[in-house]
């Protein structure tokens, strides 16, 4: 996430007058409520200057439809929400579509651990995991810079591949593989040459990077996701009695050669229903980088829908557990990936900011009309008067003292 945009409507802010429970109007309503006239007068040009332009250059670039930018113009979304709306049919048809700037900017006030950055737990992927180990919650094997003091465990040295991870990093950006060459030296990915692994540890493991050991998939998922880990984005979110909840999950594979199970370098997504355990629709990367909705599974040919995980309930415990042992650090929602492992179930990170094409349209429902709106709206209305009137109408999500901006 680059930076957080808030852009009240007018609309919005009629129907949080009237009592609205939507949580976009209790949000949009809130912040102009207790919003400055100059932070105001900003949101006003936002909205009739930045959105519209923005909707117009994607139009006469062909990278929406007419269909597209009405839709734009009528939910005061940007093309990206418009053409996702198109692509898993979900969130439009309601009327109660969330844009992706208006997901950012509210998880920015329920997670005020998120920011700044550098700050954040769960981006310090060191921190992260010697949290959850403290916790007793299992964890893959990870190796820090500040374990290089000492001999490299067993599991490191033994491991024919490992997988390197930089600290505050999303989406899959800057991981690579490792693996040992037959003179027992090392090669990364996208190097040429090889290294010894201590002297490459040393020079590449920096403020919050991590190595991790490989695994393998669970005996049950292994021809799901043959290459890699499959996981569970399980969506946690403290309820109206301040318990754990699951509000959303969904399966990640890969189909491909990839190591990773990420959406994004063409992996499978299926949603799953928390009641049962069970997919409910699936999508997949096609040609030109658009999903695809998808019945059975690429490799396989077997069925999605319906499909009964393994695991599942385990899983959702350990996401509660997981939710339960970073509650002083600030986050009311957070998106777990739960790793289904040969060894059981593993978390692999937190995600504060957890993925609007994962927590709305893979799952086929608007965040408004879904439980998670319900627990927004609840939360919202507890959030103090001084922390509306601080939130900036933009900010950069690195923001931190000096560095970074908000206006």
């Amino acid at each position: 996430m680059t930076f957080v945009l808030r852009i009240p409507t007018r609309r919005a802010i009629a129907r949080f007058r009237q009592g609205s429970l939507n949580p976009r109007d209790i949000y949009e309503g809130r912040l102009w409520q207790a919003w400055s006239p100059r932070r105001r007068a900003m949101s006003v040009v936002l909205r009739t200057v930045f959105l519209p332009l923005d909707t117009a250059r994607a139009l006469v670039t062909r990278r929406i439809s007419l269909d597209q930018a009405r839709l734009c113009w009528r939910a005061a979304c940007r093309p990206v929400d418009a053409v996702w709306a198109g692509e898993y049919r979900a969130g439009a048809e309601t009327g109660q579509l969330v844009p992706l700037h208006v997901k950012k900017g509210l998880d920015a006030l329920l997670n005020p651990g998120s920011l700044p950055l550098r700050s954040n737990i769960l981006l310090d992927k060191a921190r992260f995991g010697r949290a959850m180990e403290a916790a007793g919650l299992p964890t893959p094997p990870t190796l820090d810079s500040a374990c290089l003091d000492a001999p490299l465990p067993d599991w490191c040295t033994a491991a024919s591949a490992l997988i390197f991870k930089p600290g505050f990093g999303s989406q899959g950006r800057g991981i690579r593989r490792l693996d040992r060459q037959a003179d027992g030296r090392w090669q990364a990915e996208g190097e040429a040459g090889t290294a010894d692994l201590r002297e490459w540890l040393v020079a590449h493991l920096g403020h919050g990077d991590v190595v991790q050991q490989m695994l393998r998939p669970d005996p049950g998922y292994a021809p799901l996701s043959p290459n890699a880990v499959p996981t569970l984005r399980i969506i946690t979110c403290f309820d109206e009695e301040g318990e754990i909840e699951v509000v959303s999950a969904v399966l990640r594979m890969s189909t491909t050669k990839a190591y990773t199970d990420n959406f994004k370098t063409g992996g499978l997504a299926s949603a799953v229903d928390i009641a049962t355990g069970r997919i409910t629709r699936s999508f997949q990367r096609g040609a030109g980088g658009r999903s695809l909705a998808i019945e059975h599974h690429p490799l396989t040919g077997e069925r999605l829908e319906g499909l009964q995980l393994p695991l599942f309930d385990t899983a959702q415990a350990l996401a509660r557990s997981a939710h339960r042992a970073i509650e002083a650090h600030g986050f009311t929602i957070v998106g777990w990936d739960i790793g289904l492992t040969e060894r059981g179930c593993v978390v692999i990170e937190g995600n504060w900011d957890y993925g609007i094409v994962t927590s709305q349209y893979i799952v086929g429902q608007s965040l408004c009309a879904s439980r998670t709106g319900q627990l927004w709206a609840h939360h919202l209305h507890r959030i103090p008067a001084p922390v509306w009137r601080a939130a900036p109408t933009l900010m950069h999500s690195a923001r931190s003292g000096r560095r970074g901006w908000a206006v």
